[in-house]
């Protein structure tokens, strides 16, 4: 008996120890995050708002507008950057099947890590070239995911969010409740589309540094209606991306948007008009040269 109260008296002693050492602080979420811009040497967005470029918000003076190109920019100052661990592009796409998804791993081709002295911090001009991001991946496990590359359909009794929506599934990922299924459906429906769901999908961009003002250009298609935000950590803090300074294909970004295209396709409607008043014309033209 004597034994065990020592035993139990020396275990108690341990514990309050540990409990007056100094414990790891809790990582915390970063403001200001990282932003999305429609991609360096752009016309559109390149630098997103935050910096000394203008960049280009839309739908009530919310998200920036990006087509096939995108760029996702590192604007902490004080913060230490990544060393290991892969930097998320997390992208919502509107009205989504998880039998017939509509992006697969193709749909980010590239993505390459500038730092400040390799672009235009104003004009988000490219001054020398940058590193390739060879490894993207369809999915991860990093954060605790599940290596899905479609991790579902966010609904809007689905956890409303993008990040309490990857959250559900890694216990690490929490963040700005902005990107919620309300906002992403609002701003959609300004532009034509009833969203009813958003498929949410994840690409694991491996670089061994991301670092203050430090930019991923993106290159990618996606459908029209299209949200992107960013999701990184260290061991300090979180970083994430509110819905100021989400990435939206609205369709007239870089590129023309909607999956990569060239310019806006004009409607049947349209070009059916068009071409009846040609053919008038030539009807006008051999008329009077008859007469």
């Amino acid at each position: 008996m004597r034994k065990s109260v020592i035993s139990v008296l020396g275990a108690s002693a341990l514990a309050v120890g540990w409990a007056l050492l100094p414990q790891p602080a809790a990582a915390t979420l970063v403001d200001p995050p990282i932003q999305i811009g429609s991609g360096l040497g752009t016309t559109a967005c390149p630098i997103p708002n935050g910096t000394s470029g203008p960049g280009c918000h839309d739908f009530g003076g919310e998200t920036n507008v990006f087509g096939n190109t995108l760029d996702m920019f590192y604007t902490s100052n004080t913060n230490s950057g990544v060393t290991d661990n892969p930097v998320l592009l997390i992208l919502a796409v509107p009205n989504d099947s998880t039998t017939t998804p509509a992006l697969g791993a193709g749909a980010v081709s590239s993505a390459t890590l500038f730092t400040p002295s390799q672009y235009n911090a104003t004009t988000g001009a490219i001054i020398s070239p940058g590193t390739a991001i060879s490894t993207i991946g369809f999915g991860t496990t990093s954060y605790g995911l599940d290596g899905n590359g479609q991790e579902g359909l966010m609904t809007s009794s689905k956890p409303k969010d993008i990040y309490s929506f990857l959250g559900a599934i890694s216990p690490t990922i929490s963040g700005d409740a902005s990107n919620n299924f309300a906002n992403l459906s609002g701003a959609d429906a300004s532009i034509g589309i009833t969203a009813t769901n958003f498929g949410i999908y994840v690409y694991a961009l491996d670089t061994s540094s991301f670092d203050n003002k430090d930019i991923i250009d993106v290159s990618l298609s996606v459908p029209k209606g299209t949200f992107a935000v960013a999701w990184d950590e260290n061991a300090q803090n979180l970083f994430g991306t509110p819905f100021t300074e989400a990435g939206w294909d609205n369709g007239t970004g870089s590129g023309g948007g909607g999956g990569g295209g060239g310019g806006n396709v004009p409607e049947p409607s349209t070009v059916a008009v068009f071409a009846a008043g040609l053919l008038g014309l030539g009807y006008a033209m051999h008329r009077r040269r008859s007469a």
